[in-house]
């Protein structure tokens, strides 16, 4: 889990990552390196140390259990927003899921964790 240790700071108005994180993904065929992340054509995403994220976006609370999710769907989709991976309905979704699921995983409670899976897919598109 993300919030084990202490794998992110405070900064700038969001989050700096304090060590390298990733994830497995379904996103799989892409591959780009970049300054701050990468992804790999087996899906992995890769965060790099010091990779600064807003944190979860809307009206919500900060808590521990949000941070991978929306590290990850940020990057998914800033890579969506660079052409990196297409801009269809489909790989916006799976990029939702992906933070459902990372959510659920990190022991977000089914109910919010709900809440924001539909948030992010109903304001989601609009900032890609």
């Amino acid at each position: 889990m993300f919030y084990e240790g202490i794998d992110y700071k405070e900064c700038n108005g969001g989050y700096s990552l304090l060590k390298l994180r990733f994830l497995t993904t379904s996103l799989t065929g892409f591959e780009y390196e970049g300054d701050s992340y990468s992804i790999q054509r087996d899906g992995r995403i890769f965060a790099y140390c010091g990779y600064w994220y807003d944190g979860p976006s809307g009206p919500t609370i900060d808590t521990a259990n949000s941070m991978e999710g929306s590290c990850f769907h940020d990057i998914i989709y800033d890579m969506i927003k660079k052409g990196i991976i297409p801009n269809t309905y489909w790989n916006r979704r799976k990029a939702d899921k992906i933070f459902y699921k990372a959510l659920r995983r990190d022991k977000m409670n089914w109910f919010r964790a709900q809440l924001w899976y539909w948030g992010v897919r109903g304001g989601g598109s609009f900032h890609v």
